[in-house]
């Protein structure tokens, strides 16, 4: 009989723990290459470059482009880049 109680308690352990981290693997988030993960909510701001768990109802995660993009500007004669905000860009 305490043999039979025993199993059961074991099992329920082992059930509990496997199901504990397929729930744990559906949280986890892994950034792409040239990506970072922003998250916000209860444990504060953090940023993460390669993967974190992200609790849904506590969190909110968004994907942020960090791939180097180049502009070309082009200016003829003496103009200055004049931006949106009407600041005179030295360039």
């Amino acid at each position: 009989m305490l043999e039979n109680a025993t199993f059961t308690v074991i099992a329920g352990i082992v059930i509990f723990s496997f199901a504990f981290l397929i729930f744990l693997a559906r949280l986890f988030r892994k950034a792409k290459q040239g990506e970072a993960l922003v998250i916000t909510g209860a444990r504060g701001i953090r940023v993460a470059f390669s993967g974190t768990v992200v609790i849904p109802v506590f969190e909110k995660m968004e994907i942020m482009d960090i791939t180097l993009k180049t502009i070309v500007i082009a200016r003829t004669a003496g103009d200055g880049l004049v931006c949106k905000d009407y600041m005179l860009a030295e360039i």
